[in-house]
């Protein structure tokens, strides 16, 4: 008995570890923006199966930034859920609020293939923001839930990130104009003297 039992435990710890959560982060490229510009932010899930389970098949979450300083533009969701563009592949919902930028999808496709389709690594979405004001903002995950292909919870790290505003000179520059030198001026005005006097003396003959 204490044999077999000892062969059960050996098997168990003889089995491949899951990983132990996925990750959820932002890839802000350099992290800045000039005020009046946009900038693309990518949002990437990490620790997956590499093309084999877990893969995931749905995920909500709220990104959360400094309104008075980035202001949303847009989103594009990737394909490794399913086609954005397809009904029938995925479900998206995308709720924008003051500050607070609400993503959410659910793919329709099997878990089959969306192992077939998924890394351990992709971007689920491209969020683009506009510089409103000088400044820096923290870019931050609240209530982020991922499910795997099966439908079950995935337990998940998030990792925050920010971007900074830089100030833009909109002041027109002042050409400074050169002042024409004196000398030139002073020749100017002899020529001009010297030609009023022979009209004069012309004009007293005639």
């Amino acid at each position: 008995m204490k044999i077999r039992i000892l062969i059960f435990c050996l098997t168990i710890l003889s089995l491949p570890m899951q990983a132990i959560a996925a990750t959820l982060s932002f890839n802000t490229g350099s992290g800045n923006v000039d005020e009046g510009n946009s900038i693309a932010v990518d949002i990437v899930v990490g620790d997956l199966g590499s093309f084999t389970a877990d893969s995931l098949s749905a995920f909500a979450f709220d990104v959360s930034y400094d309104a008075s300083i980035l202001g949303f533009s847009s989103v594009s969701y990737g394909a490794l859920l399913g086609d954005p563009n397809n009904f029938s592949d995925t479900d998206i919902v995308t709720t924008p609020s003051s500050g607070v930028l609400n993503l959410f999808e659910f793919s329709f496709l099997l878990d089959t293939e969306l192992d077939a389709l998924q890394p351990s690594s992709f971007t689920l979405a491209t969020v683009v923001f506009n510089g409103l004001l000088a400044g820096n903002s923290a870019l931050s995950f609240g209530g982020a839930d991922l499910s795997d292909a099966l439908g079950f919870s995935l337990a998940t790290t998030t990792t925050s990130g920010d971007i900074t505003v830089n100030s833009v000179n909109t002041t027109p520059p002042t050409n400074a104009v050169d002042e024409p030198p004196v000398l030139f001026l002073v020749l100017i005005s002899l020529f001009g003297l010297t030609y009023l006097r022979r009209k004069n003396h012309t004009s007293f003959i005639a």
